[in-house]
């Protein structure tokens, strides 16, 4: 008797092919060599086996033939009339069918998430690399000869603020994970959910928490996957995107936001009140300690971390305590001097600055004492630099050029 490839995957023969996919993810991921390193023989025989019986249920054309004359009929019986020419992996036959399954099951698993992902990167070579493995000490695994060889090649999108003030593992990985699934919800349906998580406890505890301002029905959600071991000690974390004026005079922000609890005696809602300091950089972090969903049954909560983020400015941009601008002037004032009022980010004030000197291509105007505050003494203040471009006349009158020669030196 022939090879039952529903029983293989777990499914029955009326599953869809969403119910196939699902089917393999979860076998493929259950059986991966690199999980199973103590049986890594039968582990193998399985996971072949199993991309063996999605290589034919997931083409609709193995699986009609499968489906009407079994595996004997796949792999070598004589082609019925009604049967069109079938193309297997060794190329079309002649005379009949014949289907052997000759394809790489490492191949098949690492074109399955390259396809679930959406990338465009080298999941189609591998979307793991060698070592430690997906279910061990690794950042990412591809059991087998191929996949040592090959290696994964991804793209880490980090912002200047990581750059500048460094980031956590936990936070990269995070974020990687979140743009490739391009998700914006909890990580409680990622691929790898039906087998318990990433590494065996749920693949982030975030709990599906929802944030935002007072009055616009912020929901935490209580998703199960708060409720792993990782999860007790992961916060939710969410940007609190503040102004440059909110930065340099300080502020208060208050959110609303609505938790879940199993045994907690507590409200459903809660008004977390955000008192922003003068000074605060961009990667800053407040935190309020077990205001999120309750872990399970547990009588603990997340905490939930709010991490400040800068909105642009549309006058000035920050370089630690200093305060950029930069602006056009005509020729004319570059070489004769000129005054500019700027509006300040101190409420109502507004900067006269003079620029006596020539402005050259590469010249500043430092004020000193107009920057940002220092978080630490809000007295003690940057400086403000400004930078200029300097716009040239498209044309000059014949006589004008004449008396520019006259005035202007020669070098």
């Amino acid at each position: 008797m022939g090879k039952n490839y529903y029983t293989i995957l777990g499914i029955d023969k009326n599953a869809s092919q969403e119910d196939i996919k699902k089917a393999y993810r979860k076998s493929a991921l259950k059986w991966h060599p690199d999980k199973n390193r103590e049986r890594q023989e039968e582990a193998s025989e399985k996971f072949r086996e199993i991309a063996e019986a999605y290589d034919v249920l997931s083409d609709p054309e193995k699986k009609r033939i499968y489906d009407q004359f079994g595996e004997e009929g796949l792999k070598g019986g004589p082609r019925p009339e009604e049967a069109p020419p079938f193309n297997g992996p060794s190329g079309p036959s002649h005379g009949g069918f014949s289907y052997q399954f000759n394809g790489d099951p490492n191949d098949i698993f690492a074109r399955f998430f390259k396809d679930s992902f959406q990338r465009s990167s080298s999941f189609a070579e591998s979307p793991f690399e060698d070592g430690g493995g997906l279910f061990g000490g690794g950042m990412f695994p591809m059991g087998g000869e191929h996949g040592r060889k090959r290696p994964a090649i991804f793209d880490l999108h980090c912002s200047l603020e990581d750059l500048y003030n460094g980031t956590t593992p936990n936070d990269i990985f995070a974020r990687f994970f979140k743009d490739s699934f391009q998700r914006s919800s909890s990580f409680a349906e990622s691929p790898f959910e039906d087998v318990g998580g990433l590494f065996g406890g749920g693949m982030f505890p975030m709990g599906g928490m929802a944030m935002g301002p007072m009055g616009m029905g912020m929901n935490m959600g209580g998703g199960s996957s708060a409720s792993g071991e990782h999860g007790r000690k992961r916060p939710a974390m969410f940007d609190l995107h503040c102004s440059l004026e909110d930065l340099y005079n300080g502020t208060t922000r208050k959110l609303k936001v609505k938790r879940t609890s199993t045994s907690l005696l507590r409200a459903d809602e809660a008004v977390l009140e955000i008192a922003v300091k003068p000074g605060w950089k961009p990667g800053t972090k407040v935190t309020f300690q077990g205001e999120g969903d309750e872990f399970g049954n547990s009588g603990q909560a997340q905490d939930v971390v709010f991490v400040i983020r800068e909105k642009r400015h549309p006058l000035y941009t920050r370089e630690g305590s200093n305060l950029l601008h930069h602006r056009k002037i005509p020729l004319v004032d570059a070489l004769t001097g000129f005054k500019f009022d700027l509006p300040h980010l101190e409420p109502d004030k507004t900067l006269r600055i003079a620029v006596n000197e020539i402005v050259t291509p590469t010249y500043t105007k430092v004020v000193k004492g107009k920057g940002m505050p220092s978080s630490k003494d809000p007295a003690e203040k940057g400086d403000l630099v400004v930078t200029f471009d300097i716009v040239y006349p498209k044309e000059l009158p014949a006589d004008s050029k004449e008396r520019l020669k006259q005035v202007l030196p020669r070098f």
